[in-house]
């Protein structure tokens, strides 16, 4: 159930976005196109990371985002996870305390 969810989240992603406007712009084919929507996301990311750039972000990307960092969370990473995503660690326990029962074999 839940890769269905993700799969489904997916579609609605800035990513998708951007490889739509790089073939739409280009002209390449999505297959070409990839590679440089994947750099330009990254670097959108970097650019815009923390609490500023959620604002930009759709419920959608938002909760993607979250169950990517529940996903992530093995009992021991929370400071690099913290860092990765440039969360508090209040901020990392509301995610986990309110996403982990979507995911499988995860403790809060």
């Amino acid at each position: 159930m839940k890769d269905i969810l993700v799969s489904e989240l997916e579609e609605h992603t800035i990513g998708v976005r951007i490889l739509r406007l790089v073939n739409r712009v280009t002209g390449l084919p999505p297959a070409l196109a990839q590679p440089i929507a994947k750099a330009l996301e990254e670097e959108l990311r970097r650019e815009f990371s923390g609490e500023r750039y959620l604002a930009y972000m759709t419920r959608a990307e938002r909760t993607l985002r979250k169950m990517r960092i529940v996903a992530e969370y093995d009992g021991n990473n929370s400071a690099q996870l913290c860092r990765k995503y440039h969360i508090g660690r209040r901020t990392l326990q509301l995610y986990l305390k309110e996403l982990s029962p979507m995911v499988e074999g995860k403790t809060s």
